[in-house]
């Protein structure tokens, strides 16, 4: 009797339910919706994966110079013979950071190395191993392995392309 009105329909009660329930999924959907990561995250800062060889010396020293010059050059050129860039980080590289690591600088945001080494990671193709690199710190090799450019500075590097595009003599 208390849950059916003199017609014999539910009373007022059973119908607020529908609309709790409606509420609760609503609410379900919407969490959901917010805590799962959209698949298109924004890039908002360019990053570069990058290894390297450091070979120190000391820079008062110029045969220590010399000697450290010499064997950059030797291994760079074992590198360009096909010898494996991680391996010969891991024997030869005095960065003690990286060594252990195959020389791997890991993902890092545009103006974190030294300006010389900055510039290469920035500019040079991908898997490229560059040229003899000094710095304060004595000589490396870089390799690129990746970049991820921020959504700006792809939107800049599209339209720098289409701009020489048009401007080549056809």
């Amino acid at each position: 009797m208390g849950w059916e009105s003199e017609q014999g329909a539910p009373d007022e009660p059973k119908g607020k339910m529908k609309w709790v329930w409606a509420l609760v999924a609503v609410i379900f959907a919407v969490t959901i919706f917010v805590s799962v990561p959209n698949k298109k995250v924004r890039k908002e800062i360019s990053e570069a994966h990058a290894q390297h060889i450091l070979i120190t010396y000391d820079q008062q020293d110029p045969e220590a110079k010399q000697q450290a010059l010499s064997e950059i050059n030797n291994i760079r050129t074992w590198i360009n013979e096909g010898q494996d860039f991680e391996k010969l980080a891991k024997q030869y590289s005095q960065d003690s950071k990286t060594k252990g690591k195959g020389g791997d600088l890991g993902w890092s945001q545009r103006g974190t190395f030294v300006e010389g080494i900055d510039t290469y990671i920035w500019s040079a193709p991908l898997g490229k191993v560059s040229d003899i690199i000094p710095t304060t710190y004595g000589f490396h090799i870089v390799r690129v392995l990746d970049r991820k450019l921020s959504d700006a500075e792809q939107y800049n590097v599209e339209v720098n392309e289409r701009i020489n595009q048009q401007n080549r003599p056809e």
